[in-house]
């Protein structure tokens, strides 16, 4: 069983998101910030992974419907590499501390 998933975007500014199946959270990866979506549908991020644009699917399927948070942006001053974790760790401990 796929308990999370992680897809890496070819996109000017949405660079990654992460939905954890079990917590039904999707982590949104911008250039300039992270955001978490809380209690995410698996249909919803399909209809939003699988789209030809993700910055469409967030607005369309996503943003306005699900509660968020901004988890990082950048200039936070956490740097995840200084602790010997990387990026994909920190955000996944994020998910699972929710």
């Amino acid at each position: 069983m796929i308990t999370s998933t992680t897809s890496q975007y070819d996109s000017s500014t949405l660079t990654s998101a992460s939905y954890n199946y079990k917590h039904k959270t999707l982590t949104v990866h911008f250039n300039h910030a992270s955001y978490l979506y809380k209690e995410v549908e698996p249909a919803d991020f399909e209809k939003f992974n699988s789209a030809d644009s993700q910055g469409k699917a967030l607005n369309e399927f996503i943003k306005g419907k699900y509660e968020f948070e901004k988890v990082n942006d950048d200039t936070d001053t956490f740097d995840a590499n200084s602790t010997g974790r990387s990026a994909d760790n920190y955000e996944y401990s994020i998910k699972t501390i929710k």
